[in-house]
Parts: C-alpha cells; structure tokens; sequence
C-alpha cells in the first residue's frame, strides 16, 4: 500500500512525533510505501531521513494517489482529506486538547487509534460514529534495547520527559539528593533535548517519567517510576503495569499524591530487578512491528469504502466556535499577564525607592557621625566576645 503519514508540527519533539518516528519504519518493514508529511519538520526532517523515512514538507511533493492517511491531528486531516480520497486513520494522543480530535465530519475518518483507556473513553463520546481501536504504545524494541543490569543500590536518575518543572520537579529533586541519588534532567524543561535518549536511559539506574518515556526505559531494562506534572504512580511492577499500562502511565491511575513523604517512601523500595522484568513486558506488549500490523489491518478493512465528503458546515461552525473560545482565553491570559508585570514593575520601582533612600541615609553626614561615634562600642563588643 502507498500510506502518508501527516503531523502539523514535526518540529516538535514530543510523544506525537516519536510514535511516527517509530511506526513509520516498521511500515516500510512490512513492505509499504511510506511518506512523511509535515509543513513543520524542523531538525526532525533530518533525524527521520536518517532512519529511512521519506520525509516531504510540501503538499507539491505529496504522492499523486495514496490507499491510506495516518493522521494525529485535524489540521493535517482536513487538508489531507481535501487532496485524496483514501482512508484516514486518526491516531488520538490525548484526552484534553482539541487538536488530538478528529473532524467531526461523517465518512472522513475510518477509525480511531487509542493508546490508552482515557484516550479511547473520550473517543468514543465523538459525535462521528467511527469505530475506537485501542493499541498499545508502541517502542522501537531494537533502538531501546536492553542495556545491561543496575546497581543493587540507586546512584543515578534520570528525569525524562517535557513538561516537569517548578515545584513538582523539586519535590522529586529534593527526595533524591535526601537518599544520595544523583539525578540529570533531559527534556523541554531542562538544559539538554536529545532526540535519541536511549543512551541517557543506559546511564541511570532509574528513570522518572511518565507516558511513552516509561515504555521506553523499560525496554532499556530500567526500573520506572511514574512521576510527571499530572501525577504520581510510582513504581511498575507486574502487579501495577495493567492498571498504569490502561492510563496511559499519566501518574492518575492509582490516586497517590504527590508528598514528599510518600515519595520517599516510594524510591526507597526501589528493586533493582525490576529492570529485567519491566524489559519483558515491554517486549511482551509493545512492540512497533506488532502495532504496524494492527495499522495495517485497519487500513485493509477500510478498503473500498465510499469516498468520504468534507462540505460540512457544522463542522466548520464547530471549529470556529472553539476557535472563538481559544481566542478569549488567550485575551483572558494576557490581561492577567500585563496585570502580573504591572505588579511586577511596581515591586521593582518600590525595591528601587527603598535602595535610592537607604544610599541616601547610608552616605549622609548624620549616618557617618553616627558610626564613627559607634566605632569604640564595636570595639568593646568584639573584645568581650574573644573573652568569653
């Protein structure tokens, strides 16, 4: 099959991004034809064309026809849609913005992919009536590969991932350097992007994550602790993979929060051996070729299927409605942010005020006859204390 595959931003190194750098070699594994589309490729363009991939960034340069679109946002979707005729699979990333939904238009899309139970949930609330497929995240089980055994006693963590900072990063932060592990940060909130982390998973005897970052230190056979932004899960064991597994590993599953005490408690039962066990299931259940072939079979079964109609009016009412409201909440957050650098520059004036009037006091004649007359009692007072 001739298959593109399309994201508006490649450029963005994110989860979205990785799952085509991942999917879209094993599809040309499995023998198709694949093309890379994106109008936003950035660095990406390079790194995926150093995996193999066909990567264009011009509609010009699309193919003529194609049996299959692999979608994961509405924007490619649309355009797509108005070039081919083919079959479109959306890949649905999340369960909160509305660029992880599809076009509410009938006939576009032939199914949903889902890689957790939150996502699908929302899915299936969509007024399009196109069947939700639940997939597992998949991982380039050869590129994170198992990296041999950890220390019996945690050295090092890894925190990896792109949106932990401010608080709840010292919260983790402050527990690790209390129980002498050294940790390094790699990600959007840190001092270091790497497009290729296996080897920074290699380094750690544990990394600290959430969603496909888990997935991946586990394939690394690394113990895993769940711990982002949104939540905190702790450890994977066999016994917590399918409930953390069926989340999304999002740190919400299991309710913990995300105390200092708790955390502590939590990273002190850390099991060296976890590593090996969480390399198998990640082996066992999330492998990139198996999820191609699920891809596959979903473009198969839509085969045939009546060209589908994109002149909805509703739909476009939709969008610009919630075009609308994403515009008054921009409006809403910048009057609050010229609010908060107003309060900002007035602290700064006052600071400033308050230093202009202590040089004043500082330099005047009175505060120098002042110190001059205290001069011999900071002498006395400095004697007394070498005596005592």
């Amino acid at each position: 099959m001739e298959l593109v595959l399309a994201t508006l931003h490649l450029s963005w190194l994110g989860g979205a991004t990785t799952y085509l750098l991942t999917v879209a070699p094993q599809l040309q594994r499995l023998g198709h034809e694949v093309t890379l589309y994106s109008p936003d490729a950035g660095a990406t363009e390079e790194l995926a064309r150093e995996r193999g991939i066909r990567v264009v960034t011009g509609a010009t340069e699309l193919p003529k026809r194609c049996d299959g679109v692999l979608v994961q946002d509405p924007v490619m979707a649309l355009e797509l849609a108005a070039r081919y005729g083919a079959p479109q699979v959306f890949v649905s990333h999340g369960a909160v913005h509305d660029m992880a939904m599809p076009p509410q238009l009938p006939g576009l899309t032939v199914a949903v992919v889902a890689m957790n139970d939150r996502v699908a949930a929302q899915a299936r609330a969509f007024a399009i009536d196109a069947p939700v497929v639940r997939l597992r995240q998949p991982i380039d089980v050869e590129r994170f590969r198992f990296r041999g055994p950890v220390h019996e006693r945690p050295l090092k963590a890894l925190l990896l991932g792109n949106h932990l900072f401010g608080e709840r990063r010292s919260i983790i932060t402050s527990v690790c350097e209390d129980l002498g592990i050294e940790w390094t940060q790699v990600g959007r909130d840190s001092d270091t992007m790497v497009a290729e982390p296996a080897d920074a998973i290699a380094s750690a005897d544990l990394v600290i994550a959430y969603g496909r970052s888990i997935l991946e230190a586990m394939a690394c056979g690394r113990p895993a602790f769940v711990f982002e932004h949104t939540g905190v899960d702790g450890w994977v064991t066999p016994d917590s993979y399918p409930v953390l597994e069926r989340d999304g590993f999002t740190g919400m599953a299991l309710g913990k929060q995300a105390d200092p005490g708790l955390v502590r408690v939590e990273l002190e039962a850390y099991e060296a051996g976890s590593g090996v066990i969480n390399y198998h299931l990640a082996w066992t259940h999330h492998t990139a070729l198996d999820h191609a072939q699920a891809l596959v079979g979903l473009f198969r079964k839509a085969a045939g299927n009546p060209p589908h109609r994109t002149d909805a009016g509703r739909e476009l009412a939709r969008v610009v409605r919630g075009q609308w409201q994403a515009s008054w909440r921009a409006n809403e957050l910048a009057r609050d942010l010229e609010k908060a650098q107003a309060r900002l520059l007035d602290a700064e004036r006052r600071a400033l005020d308050a230093e202009r009037r202590f040089d004043e006091v500082a330099n005047s004649r009175r505060w120098r006859v002042t110190r001059a007359l205290m001069r011999p009692l900071d002498a006395l007072r400095a004697v007394r204390g070498q005596r005592h």
